[in-house]
């Protein structure tokens, strides 16, 4: 029986070494690593990388430009955070919460 599209984006999410955020989802994991890397997408251009640690202890990465995001989650380097994102395009917003 073939994949469906659910189950082919559920299996692309947990192979995946990257996190992804669609509007209106959010995930929850320890915050290990801040540093600026080049965009996969774009050679002249930088990103940071954010490497998470999740419940099961596999890592995962999250690359994003936001500098505002930035400012707050180099505070909270070693923390449990939940992230939520909304919005798409231009109007995505994302929020960090030290998660308990």
């Amino acid at each position: 029986m073939p994949m469906t599209t659910d189950q082919a984006k559920e299996w692309s999410r947990k192979n995946s070494k990257f996190l992804k955020l669609e509007d209106g989802e959010s995930f929850t994991a320890k915050l290990k690593d801040i540093k600026p890397v080049t965009s996969r997408f774009d050679a002249e251009k930088e990103v940071i990388r954010y490497t998470f640690e999740l419940e099961d202890t596999s890592v995962k990465y999250w690359e994003n430009a936001n500098g505002k995001l930035l400012e707050q989650l180099t505070e909270l380097v070693g923390k449990k955070l939940q992230i939520f994102r909304s919005g798409e395009g231009n109007n995505t917003k994302y929020e960090a919460f030290i998660a308990e």
